[in-house]
């Protein structure tokens, strides 16, 4: 119940900060990418390294995880695969709070 709580409370954070992102709209060349909840497993699957590294960038608000992303050529494919171990010793997530906030996301 505590972690489906944590999940919950995680979920409601990054709904706000998404809808907080700075509006990309005047620059073609930015990407604003959805929440994993809002797309099906067939789009994310088709992400490249660079939506992913965005969507790391603009949706988690993690952007010290981007170059690593883009470094471990991370697509939809393998972001679909990551686990805890992955995510703290290919790309370097430190930060338990960023890893949960990270899997909340992948396995919604």
């Amino acid at each position: 119940e505590e972690l489906s709580s944590l999940v919950e409370q995680l979920a409601s954070i990054l709904d706000q900060t998404a809808a907080a992102v700075v509006d990309t709209s005047s620059t073609p060349q930015a990407l604003k990418l959805p929440p994993l909840e809002h797309l099906t497993l067939a789009q994310v699957l088709d992400w490249t390294v660079d939506d992913v590294a965005d969507w790391f960038e603009q949706s988690l608000q993690l952007p010290q995880y981007r170059d690593l992303v883009v470094m471990n050529a991370v697509d939809g494919l393998l972001l679909v695969e990551l686990d805890d171990d992955d995510l703290e010793s290919e790309l370097r997530v430190e930060e338990e709070r960023h890893r949960q906030v990270i899997l909340a996301w992948v396995l919604a």
